[in-house]
Parts: C-alpha cells; sequence; structure tokens
C-alpha cells in the first residue's frame, strides 16, 4: 500500500466510525446534560437567580470517556468539602447529533449549563475542540466542577442531590 494517502475527510470519518463501534461495543456511558433555559428563568445580575434557575429537559448524550477526579478539601463558613472535578470525552458527531452544534464555535452559553454525574451535579467549566484533523473536528473535551448542595438550594430540578450539612 505504499503512495496510498487518505484524505482528512476519510480519516475523520474512520476516527467517528471506530468511536461510534467501540461505544456500541466496549465502552462509553450517557450522561444527562441539563440545558439552562434563560428564557424562563428569571434573575438579577447582581443578586443571582433569585427564585430559582430553570432547566429544560435533559439531553442524553453518550460518550467516550468520563472521568471523575476528587478534588481538594476547601474551607467554607459550613465547614470543609471536596468539590470533584469532572472531564468527560464526547465525540464531535454526538454533539452535533443532540443538537449542540453550536458548542464548537461558542462555547460559552454551555458554561451555565449542569450536567450530572454519579449522583453528582456538575458545572461546565471548560470547553474545548481537543481532536481535529484539518479543522475538521473529532473530539469535543469538558472539564466541570461539582455544585455544592448549598449552591444548588434554589434549584428545584437537582433537589435530589441536595445532601444535609
Amino acid at each position: 500500500m505504499s503512495g496510498r494517502v487518505f484524505s482528512p475527510k476519510y480519516e475523520v470519518e474512520s476516527i467517528h466510525r471506530g468511536i461510534d463501534r467501540d461505544l456500541q461495543r466496549f465502552s462509553g456511558t450517557f450522561v444527562p446534560w441539563y440545558r439552562l433555559d434563560e428564557e424562563a428563568t428569571s434573575g438579577d445580575d447582581i443578586y443571582d437567580y433569585g427564585e430559582g434557575r430553570i432547566w429544560k429537559r435533559p439531553v442524553r448524550i453518550q460518550v467516550v470517556d468520563a472521568i471523575q477526579m476528587e478534588g481538594p478539601e476547601q474551607s467554607y463558613e459550613q465547614g470543609f468539602f471536596t468539590r470533584d472535578r469532572l472531564k468527560v470525552i464526547v465525540s464531535s458527531r454526538e454533539i452535533e447529533r443532540v443538537g449542540f452544534e453550536e458548542m464548537i464555535s461558542d462555547h460559552r452559553p454551555f458554561l451555565k449549563d449542569r450536567i450530572v454525574y454519579d449522583g453528582l451535579v456538575y458545572s461546565p467549566s471548560t470547553i474545548k475542540v481537543t481532536g481535529e484533523v484539518r479543522e475538521m473536528n473529532t473530539i469535543i473535551s469538558v472539564s466541570a466542577e461539582q455544585v455544592r448542595s448549598d449552591e444548588l438550594i434554589n434549584d428545584p430540578t437537582f433537589f435530589q442531590y441536595v445532601t444535609p450539612a
């Protein structure tokens, strides 16, 4: 096969086929992703969201990998708290399938969202393309931080994840 060159488009399709095959057969998991409904949410820039935020129904996203990392212990008025971190790896094809295409060009609106994984609620902090072939995206990496229970009090959608202090 010497001298045979594959096009970038072929390479990207091959990557996506491999990811899809591995997710269907061997690995991968799903995470519910909650988009903030900014139109239905009332709030104030200074006093946060007052009565609470309104979240759209969760979108179930199939991820290549979800890596949970225990964060350092931090001191708060209520005592010590460990804020875990989560890293989620997603195929760009999956991002398009669930209708989040704009995440690739402008990730900022998605930083207000919530992800639930392993019984904990996370807030995305960084979203970036980590896999690319000639300006064609293949992998999206999302880093998120755990939302503390006292920060969930005004979010009825997540009451089930509030743990007593």
